[in-house]
């Protein structure tokens, strides 16, 4: 009686007891096992990141994707605007007065701020690719949060406030680049020497920014 049971349910019931077919059960592990290893790459790599700039990971997972999502502020889209705005606008300048400069152009400076070096006028391009390498290295520290080397403790209550002031340390870093180099571009176009004060108006502003920022930082741990 229980064998003709079991027959007439497989009979009434087709799909009971069969077998997946190789081709779906095979194709949907190996799709998962793929998902697995990106995911398992995705993160061994983000660790091997944060090693290299010495960034401190939380155990909490979801901490970790809480510090990837937070928002821009508008400070740091006015940043960017600001630095687009003048790398374009370098780049024209440069490429309207190129044919009228001179063979040779300065291409180095002392510490007073006087011309000690000339070279060709197509360094010109040279001096605007120095200009764009480190605003793109920035950029793409922007884009990872968790390698960011924050110098206090990240937790769940201060993590978005110390996320958007590092953002604004990161950008206003990108900012002063950006116009050193503008300044560069100009007197190398214009053959003429730095300003006197130049130096120490360079170390005040790169160290206040930082020094500025670091408080900050300090104080909304």
């Amino acid at each position: 009686p229980t064998g003709g049971r079991c027959v007439r349910v497989l009979h009434e019931h087709p799909r009971v007891g069969r077998e997946p077919s190789r081709s779906s059960s095979s194709g949907r592990w190996a799709s998962i096992l793929s998902c697995q290893f990106a995911s398992h790459l995705r993160s061994r790599a983000v660790r091997l990141a944060g090693k290299i700039v010495g960034a401190h990971f939380s155990d909490d997972d979801k901490m970790g994707e809480r510090n990837c999502n937070v928002k821009r502020t508008r400070l740091t889209w006015i940043i960017d605007c600001l630095c687009g705005a003048l790398l374009i606008g370098c780049t024209c300048w440069a490429a309207c007065r190129y044919p009228s400069l001179p063979d040779r152009i300065p291409i180095h400076y002392g510490a007073d701020g006087v011309i000690d070096g000339y070279g060709d006028k197509s360094t010109i391009w040279l001096l605007l690719c120095c200009m764009l390498l480190p605003v793109c290295l920035l950029w793409v520290v922007e884009q990872f949060p968790r390698c960011w080397n924050v110098p206090v403790k990240v937790t769940k209550e201060n993590h978005v406030r110390l996320m958007a002031l590092t953002w604004h340390f990161l950008g206003t870093t990108k900012l002063l680049v950006v116009c050193l180099f503008a300044y560069l571009v100009a007197k190398v176009m214009q053959g003429g020497n730095l300003a006197t004060y130049f130096t120490p108006i360079l170390v005040t502003a790169f160290g206040g920014n930082s020094l500025y920022w670091i408080v900050r930082i300090f104080r909304n741990r």
